[in-house]
C-alpha cells in the first residue's frame, strides 16, 4: 500500500470510527433511558403497592387501584419526575398502562404496570413491565442487566477499534516510507493522531 494508499485508508478509518461512535452514544443514551426508566418503574410500583396496604387510612383493607385513573391518582401524589414530566408518564412521553389482574379474594394486591418502552407501542419487546403480587414484585428488564449490556457493547466497540488500528498499523509497517521527506512528517503525524 503506497503512501496515498494508506492516508485513503486511515481517513476511511476515521469515517468509520465517527459513525459508529455516533451509533454508539445513540445505543448507549437509548439503554440509559431504559435502565433509568426500569428503575424509575419500580419505584412507583413501590409507591403504589405501599398506598395499596396501607393508604391513608391504616384500618383500610389492603387493595390495588381498581382502574387507571386511580393508578394515576395515587402516582400523582407522589414527587414531581425530574424536568418536570409528569409522573404519570415514562421517559418517552407515553402514560403508563396500569392493569389490575382479577382475583378471588379482594384483599390481594395483584396488578401489572407497563411503560410501553423506546418504541411507544404497547405489547412490544421493549415494553417494561412490573408485575405486583402482594409483597413480591418482578420486572421484565432488570435495570442492572440493560446498564451491564450497555458496558458490554462499549467492549465490544473497543475491540472493534483496537482491530482496526491495528490492521491498519500492520498495513503501515509493510509502507516503503514515502521518498518525498515532506511526504514521510504527513504520514507521522496521522499515525500520532491514532
Amino acid at each position: 500500500m503506497g503512501g496515498i494508499a494508506l492516508k485513503i485508508a486511515i481517513g476511511g478509518f476515521l469515517v468509520w470510527l465517527s459513525a459508529q461512535m455516533g451509533n454508539f452514544a445513540d445505543e448507549i443514551l437509548l439503554k440509559v433511558r431504559e435502565s433509568v426508566q426500569a428503575s424509575e418503574l419500580l419505584e412507583i410500583d413501590r409507591f403504589v403497592a405501599y398506598q395499596s396496604v396501607f393508604g391513608d387510612d391504616a384500618s383500610k383493607k389492603a387493595r390495588a387501584p381498581k382502574d387507571q385513573a386511580e393508578f394515576e391518582s395515587i402516582v400523582a401524589e407522589w414527587v414531581t419526575a425530574s424536568g418536570g414530566r409528569s409522573v404519570t408518564k415514562d421517559r418517552w412521553g407515553e402514560p403508563y398502562v396500569y392493569f389490575r389482574v382479577p382475583t378471588k379474594d379482594p384483599r390481594t394486591v395483584h396488578y401489572l404496570i407497563t411503560s410501553k418502552g423506546p418504541d411507544r407501542k404497547l405489547g412490544t419487546p421493549d415494553d417494561i413491565v412490573v408485575e405486583r403480587e402482594d409483597d413480591h414484585a418482578t420486572i421484565n428488564r432488570d435495570p442492572e442487566k440493560i446498564a451491564d449490556s450497555a458496558m458490554e457493547r462499549k467492549q465490544q466497540l473497543d475491540r472493534e477499534v483496537a482491530k482496526r488500528v491495528n490492521d491498519l498499523l500492520q498495513e503501515a509497517k509493510k509502507t516503503p516510507p514515502p521518498k518525498d521527506p515532506e511526504s514521510n512528517r504527513e504520514l507521522v503525524e496521522l499515525l500520532k493522531q491514532l
